[in-house]
């Protein structure tokens, strides 16, 4: 998902993704596995985090607003060069 797809798919009334009901939102997809690749360029989460992992949290809502709770959060980091094999070592 793209940042102008989140919002546009979770404000009211699409009623395609979640309704609102006598006790707050309900979200209409089938919860199911969700895989999510976060790309930064140093580390956002754990102990040694530059900043606070905002995207995080804001997915959970986001996701969970339109019915997906079966979330899976996979960090990519840039690696360092000189660590990676080379094309001889294969």
């Amino acid at each position: 998902m793209t940042e102008a797809i989140v919002p546009l798919e979770t404000r009211p009334p699409t009623r395609r993704t979640f309704t609102i009901g006598a006790g707050g939102k309900v979200g209409l997809l089938e919860d199911r596995p969700v895989f999510v690749g976060i790309a930064s360029g140093g580390r956002f989460s754990g102990e040694q985090a530059r900043r606070p992992d905002f995207l995080t949290p804001y997915l959970m809502t986001i996701l969970a607003t339109v019915g997906l709770s079966d979330l899976s959060f996979f960090p990519f980091r840039k690696r360092d060069p000189g660590r990676l094999p080379s094309r001889e070592q294969g």
